[in-house]
């Protein structure tokens, strides 16, 4: 079933930010006609949650909503009479975009949420108690989000569950689209062999939220001296305890570093660090870092949550330790250091198998066009639909149509 689809909204395309360029892949994979109508997102990329503690920046974020609003629904109005969808899709930061594209589309209408402002900022990062104005503002958000829309996507089939029962929506009206790794390597670099007394090494990549547990991490090798950790990101306190705890076994690389270099040191490292935050939202989640070291081929180790047990399998793909324990993270880390070259290297080969069958574009690609189909019965589902426009204007190789995109306020 081809369909023509309208990606509208005001998404990130940072670099470290791929959740889109999956579902735009998966899409472009499926043979779908796919146009694209974006505006730059008023907030940049990792600025959002810190808004709410700078309320002397909240005018200037109004202004430049207001004015993503006013180019995205102009822009939006040509394209839908257009091309004349059969289905439109919001992609994440879509909690606000998903109602301005409500007002001029009433036909099937999907919105990624990815993630629930609410869970993120009072739940993980613990910005705004439960009980303040801010936090009912944020749940409001969020169900008013999800009900605008027809469908709402989450990462994992336990996020679904949890955002439904957060907003008091129906489970029928969520999906689950798993994150990818959009530029995994066609081919894994071989797990090289220790020395006999060489380190084994380890890479962590994030931003130190406390999702990721990297404090948790620090604990733990610090008291494993045959451990060695390049870090990529952490939040300053984090990396100023990685310098005391570690001192010479820490490499300590740019908080936000190109792609090439994570992935280069992916595949120099014998382990990659997962997540071991304790919240509801550190177990609802299989986060990008997982799915980059099971493309890369590397061993993982990460918390023993709801969601990587729902879609990997502890021991055989991965390796887990219970969320926040520093002990057993150690003693993990001691036992790792034991394996033969040969054990790890297995480990590494069944978790790149595991990305292939769950979390490749194949994989997206499968999720996305079951959910779809759950709305959108047939390219002639919706009255009126006219035929097909030509595919004068396609960019070899890109997922999107060239259509005008309205540039960043």
């Amino acid at each position: 079933m081809t369909l023509r689809i309208v990606v509208a909204g005001a998404w990130d395309e940072a670099p470290g930010y791929p959740r889109t360029a999956s579902l735009l892949a998966a899409l472009r994979d499926a043979g779908h006609d796919v146009a694209c109508c974006r505006v730059g997102p008023p907030a940049a990329s990792g600025t959002r949650a810190a808004l709410l503690a700078r309320p002397w920046r909240w005018p200037g974020y109004l202004r430049r909503s207001r004015a993503a609003r006013g180019a995205l629904q102009a822009a939006l109005a040509g394209v839908l009479a257009e091309r004349r969808p059969d289905c439109v899709l919001v992609p994440y930061p879509g909690h606000v975009a998903v109602s301005w594209v409500r007002s001029l589309w009433d036909g099937p209408l999907v919105l990624d949420l990815f993630l629930s402002a609410y869970t993120t900022v009072v739940v993980d990062r613990r910005l705004a108690p439960a009980w303040t104005p801010v936090a009912g503002w944020l749940r409001r958000i969020d169900r008013r989000a999800c009900a605008r829309a027809d469908l709402a996507l989450l990462d994992t089939p336990h996020h679904a569950r949890q955002v439904a029962q957060l907003t008091g929506l129906p489970e029928s009206r969520f999906a689950a689209v798993p994150v990818s790794d959009p530029g995994a390597p066609t081919a894994v670099t071989p797990l090289s062999a220790r020395a006999p007394g060489a380190p084994l090494e380890l890479v962590f990549v994030g931003t130190g939220v406390p999702l990721h547990g990297l404090p948790t991490w620090l604990d733990a090798i610090q008291r494993v001296p045959q451990v060695r950790l390049t870090l990529f990101g952490g939040d300053p306190a984090s990396r100023d305890a990685a310098r005391r705890l570690l001192g010479p076994r820490v490499e300590l690389r740019a908080r936000f570093a190109p792609l090439d270099e994570v992935r280069a040191a992916i595949d120099r490292s014998h382990v990659v660090c997962g997540i071991l935050g304790t919240s509801p939202k550190a177990g609802a989640v299989v986060p990008f870092k997982v799915v980059h070291g099971l493309a890369h081929g590397r061993p993982v180790v990460t918390g023993d949550t709801p969601a990587i047990r729902e879609l990997l399998g502890p021991g055989a793909d991965c390796l887990t330790v219970p969320p926040g324990d520093a002990d057993a993270l150690a003693e993990r880390l001691r036992d790792l250091c034991a394996w033969p070259a040969g054990r790890l290297a297995d480990l590494g080969a069944r978790a790149r198998a595991r990305f292939e069958s769950s979390f490749s574009r194949v994989a997206v690609r499968a999720a996305l066009e079951a959910a779809l189909a759950r709305i959108v019965v047939s390219p002639a589902c919706r009255a009126g639909v006219g035929s097909r426009p030509s595919d004068q204007g396609l960019e070899e190789g890109s997922p999107c149509l060239a259509v005008p995109s309205v540039p960043c306020r």
